[in-house]
């Protein structure tokens, strides 16, 4: 499945199958699952130059940080820059941008009550799970659970 839209927000994961991300050849252990190109050095060198290459010009992306977390800018750039990405799959436009979905921000106030001590708290989870009393330490799942 190829995207096609100038601006998506997606998970990563969504990207990643659509634009199928090529290992870092110059670093084994590069971030980003192996496919992060730096911003300095031999790496920008060589994602600089296949920016400006035929067969992989349109296949660059930048990873930039931004005030609502971190996208992928479709060719080369440098301002605010974290690294870079080059794909097996062309991106659609120059002016492509994909806004990652952060799926680990979604919160929830979770409510617990006792019956052995009868106390009842509540606490803020990602995710509806159990917690421990803190009164006598043993675990309870929440009677009630909102997102946040």
């Amino acid at each position: 499945m190829l995207l096609k839209p100038m601006f998506m927000k997606i998970p990563e994961e969504v990207f990643d199958n659509a634009y199928k991300p090529v290992k870092n050849h110059m670093d084994d252990n590069a971030p980003y699952t192996g496919c992060m190109y730096e911003t300095f050095g031999q790496e920008l060198y060589y994602v600089f130059m296949a920016s400006k290459s035929e067969e992989l010009g349109r296949k660059v992306w930048t990873i930039v940080e931004g005030d609502e977390g971190q996208s992928y800018v479709a060719g080369f750039h440098y301002v605010n820059r974290l690294g870079f990405l080059i794909t097996e799959r062309e991106w659609p436009s120059e002016e492509a941008w994909v806004e990652l979905e952060d799926l680990t921000c979604q919160k929830y106030t979770n409510y617990y009550y006792c019956g052995d001590c009868k106390e009842r708290w509540e606490d803020i989870w990602d995710c509806k799970c159990d917690d421990k009393c803190p009164t006598c330490n043993k675990a309870y799942t929440p009677y009630k659970s909102e997102e946040i």
